[in-house]
Formats: structure tokens, sequence, C-alpha cells
């Protein structure tokens, strides 16, 4: 046995290696990159050692497997870390910094999805005069107000740091930051749930920064939704201590971050009149937010959209397009709801596993718990639009806070139940029985961790590249009117005028006086209708400037009568 303990010691050194640095990177555009990137998912490897593990502890016949290293390793962290909150605090506080510091690699790295352009651009508009004006949102010919494709005004309060630092920087910095503060109301939550089990009640905030929901929400971009976890947490923690006020205004500041978010309000309030028996209340909460949530979608937003309407509704197609068609739909269309529940069963099927997965399932063990964030994942799974059932974007974010609320529901119901000598025949030691019940957490969570987070830190690097493309861009003046691509947008959104190519201007028009692209940031699928689209322009009156190292630039002289 000494030889295989020796093997499971250089194996756990293996995987806290691979977690600390990230595993080995593949330079960008390397023949089998994605194969090489397989490798440094966590999951397969924390699998095997799991296995490993399992099966020398059922083998161990002379006590000896806690003696081995890494066992009296963790033991120790186990006994000595959770003693104190400060470890914790520390602890959020670096993720919170890893977080903003690979949001800002993969924006100077021109890795971004636009989304965060269309933010800075209204912000920067904002404070010269023109309110959350934008000219890239997604359906609308010209500059609307952000506010005409999701009401999300909390976000204004950004707005005074931003005069300070007007940056897209600042957008992702303050996400990142909202992101790890969750772990903090998590944290008073599982302390007030298991007082005197320090291991387990530190192990859940710990699994809340590892989630890979929410490394995922923080690198795609920013969105105002991404902020609302601590909110609902905090909203959680001060239900459980019948704090109605505080609670009522950390419900209020969500809402205020999305127009599905006031729907939290709702289930919230059932659960009050209904598990809690504070029916005035929570009828009182069901019929104020409820009206809300109405609002939001059916006259707040279709006031500030020229088209007029709730402009995703066509994500929900054979479900009414109405603010509550999506959670009505099993009562009025059954069919036609369990025809696209069904739809691309995989990939949501895999989806559904990454949510619930790092907490091994525990919310289906607190149904009364888990419902509360049921609207949330209803409308992801009905949606039509992959990304909204993907793991690398903000759409998990409103399901964030639930999934752990319940999870330490489930939690406790399941200690409870194997307390029982009614139900278990052979109990275990309290303390005994809280700690392997925290490893087990925490091997579910690194199960379905993806790839450590210390990968994509390094994976967004700044090349030579990048800086030729910084210098192309800082030619094209400022406040010029630009057509550029959708990676490239967030770095020259401070311009009242801005477009993603091949669009040229509003309403069809050739406006853009410069047009930038870099054939290096195009995905496959795009390179031909990219490369005719560029063709075109010349007999469009624009003339090439630069072509350098796949980077292009256009410019449009003026006429001479202009």
């Amino acid at each position: 046995m000494r030889l295989f303990d020796a093997i499971l010691n250089g194996y756990f050194v293996s995987l806290c290696c691979l977690f600390i640095t990230g595993g080995f990177v593949p330079p960008a555009r390397a023949s089998h990159e994605r194969l090489l990137t397989e490798v440094n998912q966590l999951g397969p490897w924390v699998a095997g050692f799991v296995v490993l593990v399992a099966w020398r502890h059922f083998r161990d016949r002379e006590g000896t497997f806690g003696g081995i290293r890494f066992a009296r390793l963790l033991g120790t962290l186990a006994d000595r870390v959770p003693t104190t909150s400060g470890p914790l605090y520390l602890l959020t506080a670096i993720w919170a910094v890893l977080l903003v510091t690979v949001s800002i690699r993969r924006h100077l790295a021109f890795a971004g999805s636009g989304d965060l352009a269309i933010f800075d651009q209204a912000f920067w508009n904002t404070i010269h005069g023109a309110f959350l004006r934008s000219s890239l949102i997604p359906g609308v010919s010209g500059e609307a107000n952000i506010f005409s494709d999701h009401f999300d005004p909390l976000q204004l309060l950004l707005v005074p740091l931003y005069l300070v630092f007007p940056s897209p920087l600042l957008l992702v910095t303050a996400q990142g930051i909202m992101l790890a503060l969750g772990a903090l109301p998590l944290y008073w939550l599982a302390r007030e749930r298991f007082p005197g089990h320090a291991v387990l009640y530190t192990i859940f905030p710990v699994l809340y920064l590892l989630y890979l929901p929410l490394r995922g929400a923080n690198r795609y971009d920013y969105h105002p939704s991404a902020l609302v976890p601590p909110l609902f947490l905090l909203a959680l923690y001060f239900m459980e201590k019948a704090r109605w006020a505080p609670m009522i205004l950390f419900l209020v500041m969500a809402g205020l971050l999305k127009e599905n978010m006031p729907v939290a309000g709702v289930t919230i309030g059932l659960y009050l009149s209904l598990v809690k028996r504070r029916r005035r209340l929570g009828l009182l909460l069901v019929a104020l937010f409820g009206l809300w949530f109405y609002a939001g979608f059916a006259w707040i937003i279709p006031a500030f959209n020229p088209g007029g309407g709730y402009p995703h509704f066509q994500r929900y197609t054979g479900l009414d397009g109405a603010p509550f068609g999506p959670f009505l739909a099993p009562l009025l269309h059954p069919l036609d709801f369990f025809a696209v529940l069904f739809t691309s069963p995989g990939r949501k099927l895999g989806y559904m596993l990454h949510v619930f997965g790092p907490v091994a399932f525990l919310p289906v063990l607190s149904p009364s718990r888990f419902l509360l964030g049921l609207p949330f994942l209803v409308q992801n799974l009905l949606s039509a639009a992959p990304h909204q059932t993907s793991l690398h974007t903000h759409h998990a974010a409103e399901l964030i806070p639930f999934v752990f609320f319940s999870a330490l529901g489930g939690a406790e119901n399941l200690l409870r139940w194997l307390d029982d000598e009614r139900i278990v025949a052979t109990r275990w030691e309290g303390a005994r029985l809280r700690r392997a019940l925290a490893g087990l957490l925490l091997a579910s969570s690194f199960l379905f961790h993806g790839l450590p987070e210390t990968f994509y830190l390094r994976l967004y690097s700044r090349t030579p590249h990048h800086e030729r493309l910084d210098a192309a861009l800082r030619v094209i003046p400022a406040g010029a009117s630009l057509s550029t691509w959708t990676e490239i947008a967030p770095h020259v959104a401070h311009r009242r005028a801005l477009y993603r190519f091949p669009t040229l201007g509003p309403g069809g028009a050739a406006d853009a006086e410069f047009v930038i692209v870099d054939a290096t940031l195009l995905p496959r699928t795009d390179r031909v209708a990219v490369a005719e689209a560029l063709a075109a322009l010349p007999g469009k009156g624009y003339q090439r400037v630069l072509d350098q190292d796949g980077i292009v630039l256009f410019r449009k002289p003026a006429s001479r009568g202009s």
C-alpha cells in the first residue's frame, strides 16, 4: 500500500498544480488546440482521483487511510481554517481580484462578446448628455435608449464612478466584485443553518466562488443581471431572520437590474404565505411584485422601444407572447410547452447537470426552497436561444442564489434524515457526518468545475498583434462614426455612432466614416461573408488606408460639397 499511497499523494499534488496554474495553455490557433484544452478539464482528473481514494478507503483493513499525507493535510485544513471568518473573507477578496483580473485581461485581449460595448457606449453617452443611448442595441436601427431592450436602472449608481473613470474596465470590475461578494451573505445563511459545524457552513461559500456558472457569467462581458446574486442572497438572509424591511429593500434593488427580476418577489411572497404562514405579507408581495413584473414587459420597456412591445418574446416560440406566457404555458399550451422543453435535450441536460451537480443535487431535497428560483430556470429551458442554456453566459446568474439557498435546505434535510435511527440504522457521529458531507460537496464542485479560472487568466494574454490593432484604432479620430467587428467594439465605444460590421449605418445607409476589421478575430463561419462585405466597400465610396497582419481599415472621404 505504500506505493499506492505515494501515487495518491502525487496525484493530489498534480490536481493542486492544475487548479492553481490552469495547466497547459495552447498558443492561439495551435493545431489540436481543443484537444489540448480538454486535458485541463478538472472533472475527469478529479473523478479518477475519487475512484482511487474510494478504493483505498474501502481496502483499508488496518486503519491507515487517515495517515496518508494528503488526507492528513485535508483534515488539518478542515480543523483549522473554518474556525474564524477571516480566511473566508480573505478568500472572497482574492477571488474578487481573480475574477476582475480575468475580465480585464479578456477585454484587453479583444476576446469580448460585444455586449460590453452597448453599456459602455450608453454610459459614455449619459455623461455627455444623451441618457443611456446606444447605436448597438440588437434589432434597433439607429440610436435608442438601452431601456428599450432591458429595464435595468439600478446600474445608474455606477455613473458617478464612471465620471471619474470613464472606461469599460469600470463595468467589468464592478461585476466581478459583486459576483464575489455573494459569498458573504451565503456564508451568513449557512452559519445560521449549521451552527457549531464550521467545516460545513464554510464549504458553501467556497462552492459558490468555485461555481462554473458564476465564473462563466463573469467572463461574458458586463451585464446588469450578473450583479444580482449578492442582492438576492441578502434578501433571503433577511427573510430567514424575519427582518422584512431590508428583505424588501434588497428585492427592490434586484428588481431594478432586469425586467424579469421582480418575479423573485412573487415566488418569495408565495413561499412566505404557504410555507412560513405569513399570509398577509406574502400575498402583498405577490400582488405588488407581480404587478411590477407585468408592468416591465407590458408597459415600461415598450414605452422606450421605438418599435413597441418587448423584443425578446420571440425567443419563446410556440408560447403565448405575454409577460407570464412562459410561466402559464403548462396550463394554456401544454403540448407546445413540452415540445419546447424537450427541444435540444442534450444541451439542456448538460446545463442542468452543471447547474445542480456542483452542489451534489441537494436542491431536490428541499423542493419548497428550490421553487423560489424555478421561474429563472424555466425561462432558460424554454428559450429558443442556445446561449440561455450556456454555462458561459450571464443567464444563469439570477438562478445562482436560489440554487445555493435550496442546497442549504437540502443539506439540512439530508442530515436530519441521516440522524434519524428510524430511517438509517447505522449512525455516524455528527461531526464526522458533516465533514463527510462537506467532502462530498467539494468533490462534486470539482467534478463539474470545467477549466480552472487560472487557465483563462493565462489564456487572455496580450500579443504583438493586439498592440498593432490598438495602434490602428488610435488612427481613427475620436467621435468619428465607425463600423467594426464585435470584439473590437468595446474598445471604440466612446462615440455616438458605432455599428456592427457589415452594418454601416442606420436604415442601410453607408454613414460610417471608418470601417475596421481584424480577420484574426473572425470565426470561420463568418470569414467568407465578411470578406465579401469588405470587397464591396470601395463601391460604396470607401478607401483602404491600412492592410496589415489581417487588420484592414477603410475611410470614407468627405464629399466636396460637405
